[in-house]
């Protein structure tokens, strides 16, 4: 029976250490990284739903966490806000913004015709 303590606990243990330590580094908001993270108030690159509505974006209330972090980068399963671009409805960005990271992207990198990006702040 201790045993099967002892195998829970590391197991726990190996949970924690893999939500602690997954390997995205969450850029600071409005640097024009394509790294995940967030701004300060939770969306990335600090748009707002208003300043997304404005612009003809849709606003995404739960997306994921690490859209936009590197292949194979273990993700945490948390919602995040941001302004999605692209697609056959042609969805745009604030000014100051550009349309990055889309989704679904061929084999080669390229996106397909329909594919959704995330608003992202350009470098200016």
């Amino acid at each position: 029976m201790k045993l099967v303590y002892a195998a829970l606990f590391v197991g726990l243990i190996m949970l924690a250490y893999g939500c602690l330590s997954t390997g995205v580094q969450n850029p600071k908001p409005g640097n024009g990284t394509t790294g995940s993270g967030t701004g300060d108030n939770g969306t990335f690159g600090g748009i707002t739903k208003e300043m997304c509505d404005a612009a003809r974006g849709h606003w995404n209330e739960c997306g994921s966490a690490c859209r936009g972090a590197p292949p194979d980068t273990p993700c945490v399963m948390m919602c995040v806000q941001y302004c999605e671009c692209g697609g056959i409805a042609g969805f745009g960005c604030p000014a100051g913004y550009l349309c990055s990271d889309y989704l679904p992207e061929y084999p080669d990198g390229s996106p397909v015709p329909d594919a959704m990006g995330i608003c992202r702040k350009t470098n200016e």
